[in-house]
């Protein structure tokens, strides 16, 4: 309610003093003139019939008038003594009618009652009004001015009703409305460009993540994850990202399939597999991942995996195949054999790390050779932990 501002003097007892309390602005010929325009005679029949009777806003009579404020029109009102209305809030800005509330959905921890669901803010359509926990009223916005009334700010109240830090308390129609206000001030303002485009820099950086707290993920953060994992459209977006990743499979292996001039990618495999071939073989040449590997193994035999005895089958022929590489490593350095090799290295008072750098297998792979060869394998003896360390 916008408080009565008293006139500068004292009330008239006459037309003339009435006269000479109003506003000097008032009192000019060109305001005279537009009264006579409008069909009235004097200011206060003016002001009784558009404030009285048709219940203009003083900002509505300021506008008509075009010479005043919407003060001055006030101590006008007053001066004629016309009794103001009570200033009411617009209808579009105006909350709706309170209800009775309903029983509450739960009470927080400290015994407070709360009238919509946690992790969400309730919006009705048809009102086109979002609902306080604290006391359920349909509003436009549950602003800070609203929540200073429960003795709440905006921080506990969306902490406490696990709401997202950033959420906007108010409905879709409002949060367009000041999106629009926002691009248009963007659009004009060279200052807003500025300070965004220097917070957008700053996020870029990773600034802003460095200045905000670190808060565990609000429960309606947590709410909409799991509605999304659940929903049609969430499932749907699934299987076209899935069909999406078979068929870049499929033409990726035909593409390697003719680069080894096979006809498709089957009869590659099928040859491959039939010369003894291990999957990891089959990866290197292809110059593929192992998961990439098991799924063309799956598209040609049906199944993503090695049977026991594939397996072993495969260990065997990875270590023939690293023996016969060393072997040829052995004869490369002048000798006649890999056992040779390996005595010779020994005598000399070489690890098996030292041997494995120079043949260039792996550490396990000369233990084998070792064993193989009725050589014992050196005892690997790891350095002990300090005791003030490993009691720490």
């Amino acid at each position: 309610m916008v408080s009565p501002v008293r006139p500068r003097v004292a009330l008239a007892v006459d037309a003339a003093e009435l006269w000479r309390a109003v506003p000097g602005v008032l009192r000019t010929p060109t305001v005279a003139r537009r009264l006579h325009r409008l069909g009235f005679d004097d200011l206060e029949s003016y002001l009784r019939d558009r404030y009285v009777d048709q219940r203009a806003s003083l900002q509505a009579i300021a506008r008509e008038l075009s010479a005043c404020s919407r003060e001055t029109v006030l101590r006008a009102l007053h001066a004629y003594q016309i009794p103001q209305r009570e200033w009411r809030t617009p209808r579009r800005y105006r909350s709706a009618p309170a209800e009775v509330p309903p029983p509450p959905c739960g009470h927080l921890p400290d015994g407070t009652p709360y009238y919509a669901p946690l992790g969400t803010l309730e919006y009705d359509e048809d009102l086109q009004r979002v609902r306080c926990h604290l006391c359920a009223r349909w509003m436009r916005w549950v602003n800070h001015t609203h929540l200073a009334t429960h003795g709440w700010t905006q921080e506990e109240y969306l902490e406490a009703f696990g709401l997202s830090w950033g959420r906007a308390l108010h409905t879709p129609e409002l949060a367009e409305h000041r999106r629009t206000w926002m691009r248009g001030a963007l659009a004009t303002d060279p200052r807003l460009r500025e300070g965004l485009a220097m917070g957008q820099e700053r996020a870029r950086r990773g600034q802003l993540v460095a200045l905000s707290p670190r808060r565990p993920p609000p429960l309606e953060t947590r709410l909409h994850v799991k509605e999304g994992q659940r929903s049609d459209a969430t499932l749907a977006l699934h299987r076209k990202r899935r069909e999406a990743a078979v068929a870049r499979q499929l033409r990726e292996e035909q593409e390697d399939a003719a680069a080894h001039g096979f006809v498709d990618f089957p009869s590659y495999w099928r040859a491959r597999r039939t010369a003894g071939w291990t999957l990891v073989q089959i990866g290197r040449e292809l110059g593929r991942h192992d998961p990439w590997i098991r799924l063309a193994m799956a598209h040609v035999e049906g199944r993503a995996h090695l049977t026991p005895e594939e397996a072993e089958h495969a260990h065997t022929t990875r270590r023939r195949a690293a023996l016969a590489a060393a072997e040829q490593r052995a004869r490369e350095l002048g000798f006649a054999t890999l056992s040779d090799y390996l005595v010779e290295r020994r005598g000399r008072g070489w690890g098996q790390k030292r041997t494995a750098l120079e043949l260039g297998v792996g550490f396990k792979m000369v233990r084998a050779a070792l064993l193989l060869c009725g050589l014992e394998p050196i005892p690997v003896v790891r350095p002990s932990m300090p005791r003030s360390r490993r009691t720490g």
